[in-house]
């Protein structure tokens, strides 16, 4: 992994015994204990993430990792087999050894092709369970077509926009005060 031998204590101690709650306006809740995984919020669960898979990596595609997601990539000729799911076998092997569950409802299959006719993507499965193939997906807040268009991102955008609008004109409507609106709107848009 690359890490000193003297963090794996630490980040252990890091991981276990832990408690928390939840703090709402001026209540708090009462205080629970994990039973796994990393508290949420913490700076330093999204490393540790990264650190767990990082062997997840060698798999013979493309792949990209970023916090809590892991995308597999292949560039073909139109009519070459597709090498995807002994990659996605692979994963599923390695998740296994890792004791780490996919969820096959939460992946999905892009295909991006430029043909006025594009043959169907292959039928890909992932633990038995056949992938959903969609002509669009979201990867780090961006609505990817499978035409590579814009379409899709430019109307989540002004929709998000929309009703950010709506609601900073309906709260000065009711006569929040300037520096209020303010902070929302630094803190919302």
């Amino acid at each position: 992994m690359g890490a000193r031998s003297s963090l794996l204590p630490w980040v252990c101690s890091f991981v276990s015994g832990r408690r928390q709650r939840v703090r709402y306006q001026h209540g708090l809740s009462h205080w629970e204990s994990l039973t796994c995984g990393v508290a949420q919020g913490t700076l330093l669960g999204p490393l540790i993430f990264l650190a767990m898979i990082n062997d997840a990596g060698t798999l013979n595609s493309d792949y990209w990792k970023y916090v809590d997601d892991l995308n597999l990539g292949e560039i073909r000729p139109v009519y070459s087999p597709s090498t995807m799911q002994n990659n996605l076998h692979e994963l599923d092997d390695w998740s296994e050894r890792n004791h780490m569950l996919l969820n096959p409802k939460k992946c999905k299959v892009l295909q991006i092709c430029f043909m006025q006719r594009p043959p169907p993507p292959p039928v890909l499965t992932l633990g038995g369970q056949a992938l959903t193939v969609v002509t669009q997906a979201r990867l780090l807040g961006l609505q990817i077509q499978s035409d590579l268009g814009w379409d899709s991102q430019v109307d989540s955008m002004v929709s998000k926009g929309s009703k950010r609008l709506f609601l900073l004109c309906r709260l000065r409507r009711a006569g929040l005060p300037t520096e209020d609106l303010t902070a929302i709107y630094c803190g919302y848009v």
